[in-house]
C-alpha cells in the first residue's frame, strides 16, 4: 500500500467518527424547561376575577350579619333600659286610668252582708300614722278616739259599703263642689264590698282665715272593691285598689266634712 492510500483510509475513518458524533448529538432527548407559564386566555382570566369578587361579597355578608346580631342583641339589653330612663323605673305612683276594667253585673237589691265569701275577707279598718309609722286595727266602739276626721271617714266607709248615696253625699262640704262645677252628688250606687280597708293620716294643721279658726286634715285612704260592678268606683276593676288623698277640715262649720278628694294615685 502506498502514502496516497493510507491517507485516504485515515480520511475516511475520520468521516466515519464524525457521522456517529453527529448522529449521537441529533439522538440526545430535548431536556424540558421547569415552571413555564402557560398564557392564560381571556376566559380564565375572567373566571378567576368572578371567584375574587365572590369571595369578598361572601367577607362582606358574614361581617354585615355579625353586625346586625351584635346590634340586636345589645338592643335586647339596651331597651329596658332605656324605656325605664325615658318613662321611669315603673315602681313610682302613676295617676293614669287603666284602659279597660271589666264590672260585675250590678245588683240593687242584692244583700252583700248575706254573701259568705265577702263576708270572709279581712273587712277591719287599718289606721297609720305616719308620724310614728304604727299601724292598729280601729275598733267600732273607739273610733271617736281617733279624732273627727276618722270619724267622718268611717261613717263614709259604712255609708258606701251599704249603699247609701245620700249618707256619702251629705260628707262632702259646700267648698268641695265650689272649687269645681263639674262635681255632682253622687247618684244612687249598690252595696260595696269594700275591704283591706287602711286610713293614712299624712298631716294636720291648724289654720286662721277671716277670723275663723279651723282644722285641716289630710288623709290617705285605700281599699278594695270584691266583684267591683262600677255603680260607684268605675276606676277600679275587681279587687283593685287605688289611694285617694282626701282633705278635710270643719272650716264650713263644726263638723269635719270632705273639702276635697285627690287624684286616684296608681301602683304599679
Amino acid at each position: 500500500m502506498n502514502e496516497n492510500d493510507v491517507r485516504k483510509e485515515e480520511l475516511e475513518q475520520d468521516i466515519d467518527v464524525n457521522t456517529e458524533a453527529s448522529a449521537e448529538s441529533d439522538s440526545t432527548p430535548e431536556i424540558p424547561v421547569e415552571n413555564e407559564e402557560k398564557p392564560i386566555n381571556k376566559f380564565e382570566l375572567e373566571a378567576r376575577q368572578a371567584r375574587e369578587a365572590t369571595q369578598k361579597l361572601k367577607k362582606t355578608i358574614l361581617i354585615v350579619a355579625a353586625g346586625m346580631v351584635v346590634f340586636m342583641v345589645a338592643a335586647l339589653f339596651l331597651m329596658p333600659v332605656l324605656d325605664r330612663a325615658i318613662n321611669g323605673t315603673g315602681e313610682e305612683e302613676s295617676t293614669a286610668r287603666p284602659n279597660t276594667v271589666i264590672y260585675y253585673e250590678p245588683d240593687y237589691e242584692y244583700d252583700i252582708m248575706q254573701d259568705a265569701e265577702y263576708l270572709a275577707l279581712d273587712r277591719y279598718i287599718y289606721y297609720t300614722d305616719v308620724r310614728t309609722n304604727e299601724t292598729v286595727i280601729i275598733p267600732e266602739d273607739k273610733v271617736a278616739s281617733y279624732g273627727p276626721a276618722v270619724v267622718t271617714l268611717k261613717t263614709m266607709i259604712d255609708a258606701i259599703i251599704a249603699g247609701d248615696h245620700e249618707t256619702y253625699n251629705s260628707l262632702f262640704s259646700t267648698n268641695y263642689y265650689e272649687a269645681d262645677e263639674n262635681r255632682k252628688p253622687e247618684p244612687p250606687f249598690t252595696m260595696q264590698q269594700l275591704y283591706d280597708i287602711e286610713l293614712t293620716l299624712v298631716t294636720t294643721e291648724d289654720r286662721v282665715e277671716n277670723n275663723k279658726r279651723y282644722t285641716l286634715y289630710v288623709y290617705d285612704v285605700e281599699y278594695k272593691i270584691h266583684k267591683n260592678n262600677g255603680t260607684f268606683r268605675a276606676d277600679l276593676g275587681h279587687d283593685d285598689s287605688r289611694i285617694q288623698r282626701f282633705i278635710l277640715s270643719d272650716s264650713t262649720g263644726d263638723k269635719v266634712l270632705i273639702d276635697q278628694i285627690g287624684d286616684f294615685i296608681y301602683k304599679n
